[in-house]
């Protein structure tokens, strides 16, 4: 459902998107969508903590997190929001 609302809204943008979405991947982490070079989504099921992105800044310094799950949350580097969230572009 992320990947197809991606998809929608770059259409709705006149924006080019690729036929394959791109993910970001090392050793230890993975983010499930990445949109541009600062911009990562990741998507969990239930309730997540960013606490468990910590190392985000460390390895992606200046990049955002968006983190859909079920709870909602700010901090310096992600922002947590739920499904409807996201597809209300909230």
């Amino acid at each position: 459902m992320v990947a197809q609302e991606l998809w929608r809204v770059a259409a709705l943008h006149g924006e080019e998107f690729p036929e394959r979405m791109a993910y970001w991947q090392c050793k230890d982490h993975e983010i499930d969508f990445v949109r541009n070079r600062d911009e990562y989504i990741e998507v969990k099921h239930g309730r997540c903590s960013p606490l468990e992105f910590a190392w985000f800044p460390k390895i992606l310094p200046g990049a955002r997190l968006t983190i859909i799950n079920t709870s909602r949350f700010e901090t310096s580097f992600c922002r947590g929001i739920t499904l409807e969230d996201f597809l209300l572009g909230r």
